[in-house]
């Protein structure tokens, strides 16, 4: 740490003329080479003088070498005259002209909400930062925020010496809410630094001891080029790193907020998932969890996750905010999570069925019709009133014959589900792709009446259609070929989330028939797959929407799985999935863009954005498609939007959530502290233990030396002449 001090002790304004001192080995390299011309002959009269001029010549060296020491001494102080030191510490008094250019980087990130026997760890830094102030009067001063909403536009970033509205401006701060990224910050900061005309250079970090803060500085990467930076900076930069609060870490946050099975339907039950993330070495139990108007009771163990689910209903469609609430736990920011939901009218489902033969559950489309709209079929067994006033159900479902069906009428429906349809006109398949492209979900699921051929020219096009599959001929109809369901690729997909936690997910579903396919390489992800090997469930994007294909039959004429408890649950999410579009991800972290997409039959008009602040701001409006880039700042965004469409799908709410890393609280180590000072040559200030504003002044306190030193280099210029006019008769 040797050169550390020496830094604190003495700086020069001007290191660059340091190199001077290597001028100083010009009057030994003159000697030596002076010396060089001269030979030594003995010749014998010599020996009788040997012991006088013995004498003599010591003397003469003596001499010589102490005028050579002299000159090397004066063109070394002269060097250093012209490097303009700077004593600093105990010894130095603050010169008159000494002037700093100084930035400060103030950690404006969600974990300075912490709460510290009452004060946050915000308004400890807040005092920190008006301590430095105090020390740094009548001199410029630019203030960086770390983890602010836009921080280069901020007035407090461009320099000033009007230090008291800058401390009023650090006051009327708002609430902390960003994410730590300190490698940006010090950055930013020497920008600042490197565009001051100052030759005093001082940087100071208020933040708090989070070791998160520091992750992105702790390469090695970041290491040479900031120690490239100060050397080409001739040096002068002070860093000096003021940590507030203490190295509490023990806190509970809910990390999620998420809606099961998207999107929620209108008077339809819907689960929201609260995830709740223990950060501390110790167990808290009979903790109170709330969603929206339900309380329930959660215990987490130490440094551990716990899920919960709580279960909701909407009666209006719309977009809704969600909210959920930890009582009690530290820090404020993560006790509360919001989330963003869907929730439409219940499903608009057209099924397209080759096989309508008039007779119960002998029909194509009936078990998937009753598993999508059990009450519209119950009434329809009883003949009670029109299904079209039925309340209750996931989808309105609407059964049409292939060879009656108008492919004019698609944009009235969400989902489109094509149940063992012999062969598809060139009309039809264009009709679907738009469909599709829209924002429509469609679902294929083939038969005993498909003819492959037809999807394959039609629909897979050599894999530049829609279908995401190249189907071949079925197995054999003997059933020599029969398999089971196997396995699911991603409980975590929306199909089948459903699954989740249950000990056996998988039904034993016997499936005599199916369609072997080969799945297209590009975009197409296997959901599910028979204990064949071969796929079960394939999903593909296409344009706004998406595409589903199922290799065996809707009906149980291939298999017992609409026989099965797997069957409602499973044609049931996958409707939802079809319905909710590709881009309906409403909760996002800070700096992702905002996009609404509207699916067929919407015509927008104008739209505009409230922002967290409240502020309105117009959008454009491209191809039913708005979107917004701004989101630095956590907190709702709401679309407006006009045009023809539904009155409840004219709002969209989007949330943009604060970073869940802010709520891991981990100190920093001493060793990291250490290591972090030697590898970046930065001082540290504790203000718990010794005064900000007394550390501060004293370590910058100084004056510089190179009138001193001009002087010292006249009186050893004088001392030269001198000694060399008094020598010069014995020292040649």
């Amino acid at each position: 740490m040797f050169h550390v001090f020496m830094f604190h002790l003495c700086m020069f304004l001007n290191l660059t003329m340091l190199a001077g001192i290597a001028g100083a080995l010009l009057p030994l390299v003159v000697h030596l080479l002076s010396r060089s011309r001269y030979r030594t002959v003995d010749w014998g009269a010599m020996m009788f003088l040997q012991g006088a001029e013995a004498r003599t010549l010591q003397g003469a060296r003596i001499k010589q070498w102490a005028i050579l020491l002299l000159r090397m001494t004066l063109i070394a102080s002269l060097a250093m005259a012209l490097s303009r030191p700077v004593m600093r510490g105990r010894w130095g008094g603050l010169g008159r002209d000494a002037r700093v250019n100084a930035v400060i980087v103030l950690d404006c990130s969600a974990s300075m909400q912490f709460d510290e026997n009452g004060k946050t760890r915000m308004e400890l830094a807040r005092s920190a930062v008006l301590n430095v102030l105090e020390s740094l009067k009548e001199n410029s001063v630019a203030i960086v925020l770390m983890g602010a909403h836009d921080p280069e536009s901020s007035p407090l970033a461009e320099p000033t010496t009007d230090l008291q509205q800058l401390a009023q401006r650090v006051l009327s701060l708002p609430e902390p809410s960003g994410r730590a990224d300190l490698r940006p910050a010090l950055e930013r900061a020497m920008d600042i630094l490197d565009r001051g005309a100052e030759a005093g250079r001082e940087l100071y970090v208020v933040c708090d001891r989070q070791s998160s803060n520091w992750k992105d500085v702790n390469s090695e990467a970041f290491r040479q080029n900031w120690q490239g930076r100060t050397a080409k900076a001739g040096g002068q930069t002070r860093l000096v790193v003021i940590p507030v609060g203490s190295e509490k870490s023990e806190n509970l946050a809910i990390e999620s907020v998420e809606l099961i099975n998207p999107p929620a339907v209108r008077d339809q039950p819907a689960e929201v998932e609260v995830q709740i993330r223990n950060f501390g070495q110790t167990a808290r139990g009979n903790v109170d969890l709330k969603v929206e108007e339900k309380v329930l009771t959660v215990s987490v163990a130490p440094d551990s996750v716990t899920t919960v689910r709580a279960p909701l209903r909407f009666y209006q469609p719309g977009s809704k905010v969600v909210t959920a609430t930890l009582t009690g736990t530290g820090l404020k920011f993560d006790d509360r999570m919001q989330a963003a939901v869907d929730v439409v009218e219940p499903i608009r489902v057209l099924i397209v069925s080759g096989d309508e033969r008039g007779i119960p559950l002998q029909n194509e489309s009936d078990f998937l019709r009753i598993a999508l709209a059990p009450k519209a079929a119950e009434a329809r067994q009883k003949g009670e009133g029109s299904e079209s006033k039925i309340r209750g159900d996931l989808c309105k479902v609407q059964v049409e014959p292939f060879d009656r069906w108008n492919q004019e009428d698609l944009r009235d429906y969400s989902v489109v589900v094509l149940a063992n349809v012999p062969q598809l006109s060139a009309a039809q398949a264009l009709a679907l792709e738009q469909f599709v492209y829209e924002g429509g979900g469609l679902w294929v699921a083939p038969g005993n009446l498909t003819r492959v051929e037809s999807y394959n020219a039609l629909l897979y096009h050599d894999g530049n259609g829609i279908l995401p599959v190249k189907l071949q001929p079925a197995t054999a109809e003997d059933g020599s070929e029969a398999t089971t369901l196997q396995g699911v690729s991603n409980f975590d997909h929306p199909i089948f989330r459903f699954l989740k936690g249950r000990p056996d997910p998988i039904p034993l579903v016997t499936i005599g028939r199916y369609f072997p396919a080969d799945v297209r390489d590009r975009d197409a992800q296997v959901l599910a797959q028979y204990a064949s090997g071969r796929p079960f469930l394939v999903e593909a994007p296409a344009g706004r929407g998406r595409v589903l294909v199922m290799t065996t039959a809707l009906d149980a004429d291939w298999g017992t799985l609409p026989l099965s408890n797997f069957y409602l649950p499973f044609v049931q999410s996958a409707a939802r999935y079809l319905a909710s579009g590709p881009d309906t991800e409403r909760n996002l972290a800070p700096g992702s863009p905002l996009v609404a997409q509207f699916g067929p039959g919407a015509d927008v008009r104008e739209a505009r954005v409230r922002l967290p602040s409240g502020e309105f701001r117009p959008l454009p409006v491209t191809r039913g498609e708005v979107r917004y880039s701004r989101t630095s700042q956590p907190g709702i965004y709401t679309f407006f939007v006009n045009g023809t469409m539904p009155e409840w799908m004219k709002r969209v709410d989007f949330v943009i959530r604060t970073p869940s890393a802010e709520s891991d609280l981990t100190p920093l180590s001493t060793a990291q502290w250490q290591e972090l000072s030697r590898t970046l040559g930065f001082e540290r200030i504790d203000p718990a233990r010794e005064s900000v504003v007394a550390a501060v002044s004293a370590a910058r306190s100084g004056h510089e030396l190179w009138l001193s030193l001009v002087g010292v280099v006249i009186v050893l210029g004088i001392l030269e002449m001198a000694v060399v006019r008094r020598w010069s008769g014995g020292a040649t």
